[in-house]
């Protein structure tokens, strides 16, 4: 509600969320484009619009991936875009005086509470996110890739080539990609940088963080190509990245890599059962079967349940821990004990059905931890274990401050 008690909401009625007020009749659109001026409904407060004051409306948008931030004039529906340094814009926004404050970041800015004066264009930082200043020399800054994904349908991620300029590779060489799938599965990746992004880029590695069919920021069409497809389109864009980058020649095809946490975990079972395509695949928490998610989840949770098969064969179908003949190559699973949407059982019963069938593969657990790792701890070991194992069972020497992790069936895929 504005001060002048007239209702505000955000609709996609067009295709796109944008945002409306209703003037007693109808709703009238206030800035109508080709863009989300909306995100997944996970948090409560949550707003991607605040009122400056009496007749202007701070509005941010994701423009194909990159957020943006407008005024609109409601006497005279002129809509004005201010040009920011920043690329990832909220999920809240508070507004007033003339001022906006909402966490921004860039690929050269981490996140942090920013302060813009819509008149002046001026910012201020509030707070940040710990000092995550990193050196020119090792910052590696994403291109916008649009490439063919599943089943020809355009598909959208960020690549991150490996970047280091105090070490010098050979001419012909070329590197090993590491692909992300994002959680959510709602949701989409951001741009804001990334310390966790950059530590694969500084090490060699290109990177390849994908906005899936399912994603947020690129229309409703867009959302709705994982309608009853998880397991499939989600999947496909992630394994179609992969090739992609392969064709170009950007990376070596013979050593790529997938992981992702929650929703990305899944994507990377299905990946690692359903297709072989990748090197090695690491999960965080990630959904082994299906079925079990309904009966074991939280109640929000449960209502995912548009995106997968109604029929529960088909659920059943797209289950990698029923079809774990199918993998070929090593598995990495992490997973908190404490997790009440991902229970620790589907972790375990895959990791007992992959070392079974003697094929290589790894567990660690996290006492403590939910879904998502919170502790720093916690989150330095997880890395640590990615990257031990992902260089273990390709052929590349782990670094030697890295605490090795146990890998079963190691030996005999080498044998």
């Amino acid at each position: 509600w504005s001060a002048d008690s007239t209702l505000h909401f955000v609709s996609d009625r067009t295709g796109y969320w944008n945002l409306y007020q209703w003037d007693g009749t109808a709703a009238v659109p206030l800035a109508p484009m080709n863009a989300d001026c909306g995100r997944p409904q996970w948090q409560f407060g949550g707003a991607t619009y605040g009122f400056l004051d009496r007749q202007r409306i701070a509005l941010t948008a994701c423009h194909d991936g990159f957020w943006r931030l407008h005024v609109i004039d409601t006497t005279t529906g002129d809509v004005r875009e201010l040009d920011l340094p920043y690329t990832s814009l909220g999920p809240f926004v508070a507004a007033g005086g003339g001022c906006v404050v909402v966490v921004a970041g860039g690929p050269r800015h981490p996140g942090a509470f920013v302060r813009v004066d819509v008149d002046s264009g001026a910012t201020a930082t509030l707070s940040h996110e710990g000092d995550q200043r990193i050196d020119d020399a090792v910052l590696s800054v994403p291109e916008q890739l649009t490439f063919p994904g599943h089943a020809g349908e355009t598909a959208h991620a960020w690549y991150y080539r490996p970047h280091n300029d105090t070490v010098e590779g050979a001419p012909d060489f070329k590197p090993p990609l590491l692909v992300h799938a994002h959680g959510g599965p709602t949701g989409a990746t951001s741009t804001t940088l990334s310390a966790g992004v950059q530590y694969w880029t500084s090490r060699g590695f290109a990177y390849l963080d994908v906005d899936y069919g399912g994603s947020t920021g690129y229309g409703r069409a867009y959302r709705r190509r994982l309608d009853r497809q998880s397991g499939v389109v989600d999947v496909g864009d992630c394994v179609e990245g992969a090739r992609f980058l392969a064709k170009r020649g950007d990376v070596d095809p013979e050593r790529l890599f997938i992981d992702g946490g929650s929703a990305g975990g899944y994507i990377v079972l299905c990946a690692m059962t359903f297709h072989d395509v990748f090197t090695a695949g690491v999960s965080l928490y990630g959904i082994a079967d299906v079925p079990a998610l309904f009966v074991g989840t939280h109640k929000f949770e449960a209502r995912y349940e548009h995106i997968y098969p109604a029929d529960p064969d088909e659920q059943y179908a797209r289950s990698p821990l029923h079809f774990v003949d199918r993998v070929r190559r090593p598995l990495l699973l992490l997973q908190g004990l404490d997790d009440p949407i991902v229970l620790p059982s589907q972790s375990q019963s895959m990791y007992d059905a992959l070392r079974a069938r003697g094929l290589p593969v790894a567990y660690v657990t996290f006492a403590g931890e939910g879904h998502g790792f919170r502790r720093a701890e916690n989150i330095e070991r997880a890395l640590d274990a990615e990257t031990y194992f992902v260089c273990r069972v390709s052929g590349i020497e782990p670094p030697d401050d890295i605490e090795p992790i146990a890998i079963d069936n190691l030996a005999a895929q080498a044998g």
